[in-house]
């Protein structure tokens, strides 16, 4: 990637809500995400504790199709509560991925939908990167046996090829897609209440210290690693663990130097 910034971070933080309710920690997360893209020479935009409306507008926004002329990729970061549930989309029943405005529910994959070819030219060819730190169920991993176990920790919270120029060249309306969830489908996602969530605190200090020499498949699978290196006692004394998963839409290898 040559553009300078390379592109834009949308990052939509969820930390209150209208029910009085807090993801506390989540401010961490921001500040690191911020750093590391910054170093990352990405254009980093914030949006804290947004509305289901003001959350739709943003997007509409971002997906305008002349938004991404001048960069060469996007990453759009949501951090808040999620789950999965059965939607019916044109007569044909399907599992959705949500996650929690401060007043609602967005789909994530009808936020996907905006940056498809034909929705958003300016992104076409070009690597959409969704990050999503949120739960995706409330099952919990509970590992297995530990020899060593880490003392109870009470602050953790759960986040419920060439060719003729004069041949028009066509690509996938939806390529170049990448997903990653700090969690698989129906499972809990950790956070900590005052360092942050092992998901994206592992993610940003990956991308410090690897993004000059690694691209980002072979970092989000380190960032993968580490995270199942991670093992919380609850009171009770039962293992909790994290196994996040990445979708992989990319057609090429995304180096940021």
């Amino acid at each position: 990637m040559n553009k300078n910034p390379h592109g834009i971070v949308a990052i939509f933080n969820q930390e209150k809500f209208k029910d009085g309710s807090e993801r506390a920690g989540s401010s961490r997360d921001v500040e690191k995400l911020k750093t590391s893209f910054n170093k990352l020479k990405y254009k980093v935009e914030i949006h804290s504790n947004f509305s289901r409306a003001q959350i739709l507008q943003e997007i509409r926004r971002y997906s305008r199709a002349d938004m991404h002329e001048n960069y060469d990729s996007f990453f759009c970061i949501f951090l808040s509560h999620g789950w999965r549930q059965l939607v019916i989309s044109n007569g044909k029943y399907d599992i959705g991925n949500f996650v929690m405005a401060r007043d609602g529910d967005i789909h994530l994959e009808m936020v996907y939908s905006h940056f498809v070819g034909e929705k958003c030219s300016s992104l076409i060819g070009k690597p959409k990167i969704f990050i999503i730190q949120a739960c995706r169920g409330r099952t919990l991993d509970q590992g297995v046996n530990d020899p060593n176990p880490n003392p109870t920790d009470s602050d953790i919270d759960l986040d419920s090829l060439s060719q003729d120029k004069n041949v028009k060249k066509f690509v996938p309306s939806h390529g170049d897609f990448l997903v990653a969830y700090s969690t698989i489908p129906n499972n809990a996602s950790i956070r900590h209440r005052t360092v942050g969530s092992w998901f994206i605190q592992e993610l940003a200090d990956e991308f410090e210290s690897n993004y000059q020499r690694c691209h980002l498949q072979d970092m989000l699978t380190n960032v993968k690693h580490r995270v199942t290196q991670h093992i919380h006692y609850d009171i009770n004394g039962e293992v909790r663990m994290q196994q996040p998963i990445i979708e992989d839409g990319l057609n090429k290898r995304l180096y940021f130097t």
